[in-house]
C-alpha cells in the first residue's frame, strides 16, 4: 500500500518486487495514529502483525497507488509539501522473483478464505493500462456476493498461478498473451510519463538509500526484516535463467524502466 505520514511529511509509494513490505513495516514503526495505512495481506509474520495493529482501513486508498491517484486523493498542498519515494529493481532480476513467487503460492488458499468469509472479499490487482475486458471483470467481482466471487476466481485461476510445470521460459512467453500480471513500477511513480517522486531508491543498494530517506526525514534506522523473502529460497544469479529471446523480451516490455535507471542484463 501507500503510506502517507502526516506526522513526519512523507509519502511512500509501494512498487512490486522491491522488498515493500519490509519497507512498509520498517516505516509503519515510526508513524502514528492520524497516519495512512492500510492493512497488510496476507500476514506472514509477527512484524506484520504489529504492524497491522497501527494500519486501518482508509477509503480510497488500495495497494500500489500511482502518484497520479495519490495527488488526486491528498490534493496538490500536501502533494508538494511531503518527500515522495518509492524504489525500483533490476527488471531481469525482479521476474525471476515474480516466477518464483507465483510458482510456491498457492492460490487456492485464498479460494479457500472467500468460501469461508461470510462477506465480499475485494481482489486488489490493479495494474495500469490494463485491459477493459480485465477492468470489467473487477467492477463485476466488487458488485458479486460472495458465491459470484469464487466462480469468476476460478474462472480466471490461470492469470495469478503458474502451473507447476511451467517453466521460466515458458512463463516469460506466457506474458506477452497477458500483460496485466507483469510487475511494472514505472507508471506508479511516474505522471504523463515524467518522474513525479523526490527520490527513487534501488532494491540492489537497498539499506544504504533506506539510510538516506530515513536521515532526510529524521528517522532511526531500524531491522529491515525480510518479509514474504520465503518465495525465492534458492538464490542463484537471475542470468542463468535466461535465453537471448526471453531477455529480449524483458528488455522490450521493461523499456522505460531500464532506460531511466540505465539498468543492464
Amino acid at each position: 500500500m501507500t503510506i502517507i505520514s502526516h506526522s513526519h511529511k512523507f509519502i511512500y509509494i509501494k512498487t512490486r518486487k522491491t522488498a515493500s513490505t519490509s519497507i512498509q513495516v520498517l516505516l509503519g514503526r515510526n508513524c502514528g495514529k492520524n497516519d495512512i495505512l492500510t492493512p497488510i495481506n496476507p500476514v506472514t509474520s509477527n512484524e506484520i502483525v504489529l504492524y497491522n495493529k497501527l494500519a486501518k482501513k482508509h477509503k480510497g486508498f488500495i495497494s500500489h497507488m500511482s502518484a497520479k491517484q495519490i495527488k488526486k486523493k491528498v490534493g496538490n498542498k500536501i502533494w508538494n509539501q511531503y518527500f515522495k519515494f518509492t524504489f525500483e529493481r533490476n527488471p531481469w532480476d525482479k521476474l525471476v522473483s515474480q516466477y518464483h513467487k507465483k510458482s510456491k503460492q498457492n492460490f487456492e488458499n485464498y479460494l479457500k478464505i472467500l468460501r469461508k468469509k461470510n462477506s465480499v472479499r475485494i481482489i486488489n490487482y490493479k495494474l495500469y493500462e490494463i485491459r477493459s475486458k480485465f477492468a470489467a471483470l473487477l467492477s463485476s467481482i466488487r458488485k458479486s456476493r460472495l458465491r459470484r466471487i469464487y466462480i469468476l476466481i476460478s474462472k480466471f485461476y490461470h492469470i495469478f498461478k503458474i502451473k507447476p510445470n511451467l517453466s521460466f521460459e515458458q512463463w516469460i512467453q506466457s506474458l506477452e498473451q497477458n500483460p496485466y500480471i507483469l510487475p511494472y513500477n514505472h507508471p506508479l511513480y511516474t505522471i504523463k510519463n515524467k518522474v513525479a517522486v523526490d527520490f527513487i531508491g534501488k532494491f540492489e543498494n537497498l539499506e544504504e538509500d533506506l539510510k538516506y530517506i530515513l536521515s532526510k526525514l529524521n528517522l532511526p534506522m531500524t531491522k529491515l526484516t525480510k518479509e514474504k523473502s520465503t518465495y525465492r529460497t534458492i538464490r542463484n544469479d537471475y542470468r542463468n535463467y535466461y535465453n537471448n529471446e526471453t531477455k529480449r523480451l524483458i528488455e522490450q516490455n521493461f523499456k522505460k524502466e531500464i532506460e531511466l535507471f540505465g539498468y543492464d542484463f
